[in-house]
């Protein structure tokens, strides 16, 4: 028998860290705009105001995900065989969090924060984080690597500390995972005026295989 119990909210662990997070720091070479740092205060201010509802601006959201725990690189209890990765946005900033079984147990948490509103974040393939001239003889890496794309870059952070930040060629509405990388979808209603100047539309998807490497267009 089946026995049911009351639901249990998730609280995500980022949200907290957020919460206390300071957000972007602001250029100090623009503070003196004009030669008043009052100036540019107010400016800053005025820019942030907004009168009417913004269906773009990004909500909190977060993913989840298990991964098989390697002894060689993480020295954690031999009860566990997985553990529980969680990717936690909000705003300019992000979390990364690697927990076992509760709170005492958790891994360091690490933050991630952008100059604009992250608007998609993922946990990366494996393929994607492999340079296009790593020999095919070679094992897929296994290290893990978080994606955050704000307005118009999109930001790769890998566990060891490297990282890869590329702009976008147009602005994109929506990310799906590959094996060989990720899918990207162009926001057709902010490339309407580049396509009636060149004449020839704008494919709408586009595949990236690596964070350095240019978009392909998918074909259909």
């Amino acid at each position: 028998m089946i026995t049911a119990t009351e639901p249990l909210e998730y609280f995500p662990r980022g949200r907290q860290v957020v919460e206390n997070h300071p957000g972007p720091n602001v250029q100090d070479e623009h503070r003196t705009l004009g030669g008043h740092p009052v100036d540019f205060v107010l400016l800053q201010r005025m820019q942030n105001v907004n009168i009417s509802l913004d269906e773009d601006e990004p909500a909190e959201f977060y993913r989840l995900r298990e991964q098989p725990i390697d002894a060689g690189r993480n020295s954690v209890p031999s009860a566990y065989i997985c553990m529980e990765e969680e990717l936690y946005v909000l705003g300019h900033t992000a979390v990364w969090t690697r927990c076992m079984s509760n709170e005492s147990q958790a891994l360091p948490q690490t933050t991630f924060t952008c100059d604009t509103p992250i608007r998609f974040a993922f946990f990366c393939p494996r393929r994607f984080i492999r340079p296009d001239t790593t020999p095919a003889a070679k094992p897929d890496t296994n290290r893990s690597a978080v994606c955050l794309i704000d307005k118009d870059t999109l930001h790769v952070f890998l566990e060891g500390g490297e990282t890869y930040k590329a702009m976008l060629q147009c602005p994109v509405s929506a990310v799906w995972m590959m094996p060989d990388g990720v899918m990207l979808e162009r926001n057709a209603t902010h490339s309407v005026a580049i396509c009636r100047e060149e004449g020839v539309p704008w494919p709408r998807l586009f595949t990236l295989t690596f964070p350095l490497e240019e978009m392909k267009p998918v074909l259909l």
